[in-house]
């Protein structure tokens, strides 16, 4: 319908001269969003509402939100479009002490009750009962527990009131909404069980009337309202426990409590209380629902068949978009350096983060080595009311620490406890496929490094000459092995010394010297059946130097008819990845097993080995 063709409902309330007993100044200016059906039947009540004066029905599809801040004195916007985003960009306005409810909120609030008679307690009460579907309707419950007070406040003529909630862990009560009060005295106000009114009333399980002055005494009361003429403060009971409590109070001393105002106060607490279980049962479900349908995206994420790192990087976007988090990124632990380095990011690419190495900041590194589970780190270290979080998730293969998740969050702290379970489950999810992947490229590399041997075998059977087949053991052995550095030994006599008869290396001969004199050392200590000798970190054996010029050492022997002729060793693994280490793995022991026992079958053909050339003596650089 055209603008210009609405009723004008502000030129219906404006000019009306007010009610008996109705102060100008206690008109409520109200807003109408929306042009609907809920919108066209609110109309007609509202108009006819005591105290109330319907300034504006904007049609949010062809006006300006913002025109509603034109009304300085608006105090109620009732939102009937059941849209999110407008809801949102309503309660952004820049208007100062203006509530947005529901339709439905609308209708109990203003349309159920007119002078709190308690000849109409009994409708009101009947027409509250819509609030259980608007529980199931809405996550504000916020909104509902406003209605619900508003409601026990003006149908009996009280001047203040409160909803409280009892926290179990702490034993104590909080408001959760309030009526009337001053901002101070709402946040102020804890109340202990067994404490005050409030604290009695949970522990009794049973309203509490007070007319006049309160017996501090009897009801351990830390202070005295005497400006409070007549209360009454009734618990909401799940059951046979109560939940909390629901406080009305009057200033007036016209206005004073009775029976009747329990009985009907008690059935607005057994309505709270049910909404009160409503809706957790709601965000218990959502929750569910959300929780759900995460872990099995992730599932899905990691079942897919491609690569396993573009898998990890749509699994961090995953995480950054259903935390909401700003960052989310995967760090990869290196033993070596006890150092995390950046494998995948939800923020930087890959190519980046192969460019320019990204290492995780020392504080959170020692946490997360120290650390077996998940943790959490304000990221302002301000207040514990702050909402910047940082979360970390060890990933772990057993007990080797393999890697972290890394995620950058803004959050609501009660949010966090569920906020990490979730993480912990997707960071065992990761840690389970990691793994598996690990084993697969460890099966792949194995299998690849075995079909090298396979065919270095063949290549060894057609060498002429011993110098071309010890140079093709060592460019295999370098090649299928990863070594920087491969050092042959062979025997001139049986029981002659192991002399240095070939070497392969991308290091200068000065490096190369003392690779040499490490290497003699190694070598005396062969003897026959030892199998392969691997260390991991030189300095920390027999064979460590001043001046130690590698970490790892992969070594054995070659055997000829029971006999030690010759020797294998390598030293450091080809660091090709910034974040993998130097030393060789148990698959590489395996691996030089078998190479060892096809390179002895080829060196047996030259046998006895003559006397290695002086320049055999002093490597040269290769490569």
């Amino acid at each position: 319908m055209p603008e210009h063709n609405e009723p004008n409902p502000s030129s219906l309330n404006a000019d009306r001269d007010p009610r008996p007993g109705e102060n100008r100044g206690e008109i409520r200016q109200v807003a109408i969003v929306g042009l609907n059906r809920e919108a066209a039947n609110l109309l007609p009540s509202l108009l006819d509402s005591e105290g109330i004066q319907v300034v504006k029905v904007l049609n949010p599809d062809l006006e300006d939100l913002g025109r509603l801040t034109q009304y300085p004195h608006l105090s109620i916007i009732i939102d009937t479009t059941h849209n999110a985003s407008i809801a949102a960009r309503l309660k952004k306005l820049p208007l100062k002490k203006v509530d947005v409810i529901s339709g439905l909120g609308a209708r109990i609030l203003f349309c159920s009750i007119r002078k709190g008679q308690p000849a109409e307690k009994e409708g009101i009460l009947q027409s509250l009962e819509e609030i259980r579907e608007a529980v199931c309707l809405t996550k504000n419950k916020a909104e509902i527990f406003k209605v619900i007070l508003s409601t026990a406040v003006k149908s009996s003529r009280a001047d203040t009131g409160s909803i409280m909630l009892l926290d179990p862990s702490k034993r104590q009560l909080t408001i959760e909404s309030a009526y009337g009060m001053e901002e101070s005295v709402i946040v102020s106000s804890i109340q202990r069980v067994g404490r005050g009114i409030s604290g009695n009333a949970v522990r009794r399980c049973e309203p509490i009337l007070i007319n006049g002055a309160v017996d501090k005494q009897a009801l351990s009361a830390d202070y005295q309202r005497p400006e409070i003429v007549s209360s009454i403060c009734c618990p909401l009971m799940f059951g046979e426990e109560a939940v909390g409590v629901i406080n009305i109070a009057s200033k007036n001393p016209a206005r004073v409590f009775d029976a009747t105002d329990v009985s009907f106060l008690e059935e607005l607490a057994s309505l709270t209380a049910e909404v009160i279980k409503t809706s957790k049962e709601y965000e218990t479900n959502q929750n569910s629902a959300y929780t759900l349908g995460l872990l099995n995206s992730v599932r899905e994420i990691l079942s897919m068949k491609y690569r396993f790192e573009e898998r990890l990087n749509l699994l961090l976007m995953k995480i950054a978009n259903a935390f909401g988090a700003r960052v989310c990124t995967y760090y990869e632990f290196n033993p070596p350096d006890r150092a995390f380095i950046a494998k995948a990011s939800s923020s930087v690419s890959v190519s980046m983060l192969r460019e320019r190495t990204m290492l995780l900041d020392d504080f959170f590194t020692q946490r997360v080595i120290k650390t077996p589970t998940t943790f959490c780190v304000n990221a302002t270290g301000k207040t514990p009311r702050a909402k910047k979080w940082y979360l970390l998730q060890p990933i772990r293969s057993g007990n080797e620490l393999i890697g972290t998740l890394f995620i950058y969050l803004h959050s609501e702290k009660n949010h966090l406890k569920e906020e990490m379970g979730l993480i912990k489950k997707i960071g065992d999810m990761l840690a389970r496929e990691m793994c598996k992947n690990r084993e697969m490229e460890s099966i792949k590399v194995q299998s690849l490094k075995y079909s090298a041997i396979a065919q270095f075998s063949f290549d060894i059977a057609n060498s002429r000459t011993l110098p071309d087949l010890t140079k093709m053991i060592l460019s295999n052995l370098r090649l299928i092995l990863e070594a920087e550095t491969c050092v042959l030994r062979l025997r001139s006599a049986p029981d002659g010394e192991l002399q240095v008869r070939d070497t392969l290396s991308h290091r200068n001969p000065v490096w190369m010297k003392d690779i040499l004199s490490v290497d003699e050392y190694i070598c005396d200590d062969m003897a026959p059946g030892k199998g392969v000798l691997k260390i991991d970190k030189l300095q920390d054996t027999p064979y460590a130097s001043d001046t130690i010029p590698c970490e790892s050492v992969l070594a054995m022997a070659i055997e000829i008819d029971g006999k030690i002729m010759g020797s294998l060793t390598m030293y450091d693994k080809k660091a090709l990845d910034l974040s993998a280490g130097r030393a060789f793995s148990d698959q590489d022991k395996d691996v030089l097993l078998n190479f060892c026992l096809q390179a002895s079958k080829g060196l047996k053909r030259f046998l006895p080995f003559p006397a290695p050339a002086l320049a055999a003596q002093v490597p040269a650089l290769s490569d």
